[in-house]
């Protein structure tokens, strides 16, 4: 895949946004919540790997709360399909099933 089509994926699947409800703010932090997640699931792990994970997760800066848009309750199916019958992705032999077979995942990584 081409970073283009990545680029556009991602707008498509983030085009309509609606911002986190002014309520939130009341909410234990993300981190938070981590680290009782961690404390909780201890007794329950047993490989190596994830001990060593949530061992570390104490050790988690704390993050400043920001905006962040989503939108929970719309649907981006259809024009992310439409962007994918756009760009051929659905052509050929080995053409993806777009009804089955597209969908995305992102993921937010700040430097700091």
């Amino acid at each position: 895949m081409r970073p283009i089509d990545l680029l556009l994926c991602a707008i498509a699947a983030f085009s309509r946004a609606a911002a986190i409800p002014a309520g939130a703010a009341d909410t234990p932090s993300r981190v938070q919540q981590l680290k009782e997640e961690a404390q909780a699931l201890a007794p329950l792990v047993h490989t190596p790997l994830a001990r060593d994970f949530l061992r570390m997760v104490p050790r988690l800066p704390h993050v400043e709360p920001r905006a962040v848009y989503r939108a929970f309750d719309v649907d981006d199916s259809p024009a992310a399909r439409a962007m994918g019958h756009a760009l051929g992705w659905d052509r050929g032999e080995d053409g993806m099933k777009l009804a089955q077979d597209l969908f995305a995942t992102w993921s937010l990584f700040v430097r700091r």
